[in-house]
């Protein structure tokens, strides 16, 4: 295995995803790529409110996200970076379609826990596992007392 793709949200489980990744990246040797799916939000107007609130750009959002990712990349050494990419849409289908693009031995993606409508539903996590053409290794939520450090390289001792 050489490269992992890392599909992370905005949630503040993001660096715990990517702190998983980089282990798996440093037992097997591979490089780690992050990616997020910006969703545009729908504009409709609150009810009994007759202007919609002022629109949010497509623009803003990318970069927001790039900003973020930027920041994830302090959780992950140099030596096992392999940059970032934001694309706009559906997170489940980007994350399929630009990780079939990067063609990585892996998929790492975040779960979170929901209740039972969520599940009946369909999670973001379940619609990328079951779409995914190779292995997904999911990052689920875990009590605090049993969380791994999630501090960027950068602020580890020694």
């Amino acid at each position: 295995m050489k490269r992992i793709f890392v599909a992370v949200d905005t949630t503040s489980s993001a660096p715990i995803v990517v702190a998983q990744a980089v282990e798996l990246a440093r037992a097997i040797g591979a490089k780690v790529r992050l990616f997020h799916a910006v969703t545009l939000p729908t504009q409709v107007p609150p009810p009994g409110v007759l202007i919609a609130p002022p629109a949010l750009h497509a623009h803003d959002l990318v970069s927001a996200a790039e900003t973020a990712l930027r920041g994830l990349t302090t959780f992950v050494p140099n030596e096992l970076r392999d940059g970032f990419s934001v694309e706009i849409g559906h997170p489940p289908d980007r994350v399929c379609e630009a990780a079939r693009k990067y063609d990585p031995d892996i998929v790492v993606i975040g779960a979170h826990e929901y209740g039972l409508v969520a599940r009946a539903l369909g999670t973001t996590a379940a619609r990328i596992v079951n779409r995914m053409d190779r292995p997904v290794f999911v990052v689920r939520p875990m009590p605090p007392s049993h969380v791994v450090s999630a501090e960027p390289i950068s602020a580890r001792a020694g």
